[in-house]
């Protein structure tokens, strides 16, 4: 009497582990990217929000002053922004914020800064031109994202 006895072979359990992982990772790599993607819109949103915040006080002329944001990206030290009030940096510091460790400025570029001063009730930017800031993940060229800050005052 020969007996049949059904069972996986060592092949089969691997190929079927093979084809779980590719599967697995098909459907987490997006999601992975994602985050990254959101991360960098919330640090160029709050940038956007602290650049309103400046824009909104010289209009409003608090402290009778013109108002500014400050993108350092010091070679030694973390990059930072900081909220002032003041035809030019330094005027008062208001407020500093740090860039997310995660992140770093391309524009400005290592050992430079960016100041962003906004008119007393216009709420114009005192530059000639417009002023770009951009972030990057590290150690990675993608996802860039920009922030653009042009003479009449928009931020994009």
């Amino acid at each position: 009497m020969s007996r049949s006895v059904r069972a996986f072979t060592m092949i089969e359990i691997l190929l079927a582990m093979a084809i779980m992982v590719t599967l697995a990772a098909v459907v987490i790599a997006p999601f992975i990217g994602s985050r990254t993607t959101i991360e960098i819109e919330e640090e160029i949103n709050h940038m956007r929000s602290l650049l309103r915040s400046a824009q909104g006080r010289a209009i409003a002329l608090e402290d009778n002053s013109q108002w500014g944001v400050r993108f350092s990206n010091p070679a030694a030290e973390a990059p930072f922004y900081e909220l002032f009030a003041g035809a030019a940096y330094p005027g008062t510091i208001k407020e500093k914020v740090f860039l997310s460790p995660r992140f770093k400025f391309t524009s400005p570029a290592s050992g430079a800064n960016q100041d962003v001063v906004f008119l007393k009730r216009s709420g114009k930017t005192t530059a000639g031109g417009s002023i770009t800031v951009t972030i990057q993940p590290l150690g990675a060229d993608t996802p860039v994202r920009s922030l653009v800050v042009t003479t009449e005052g928009t931020i994009q």
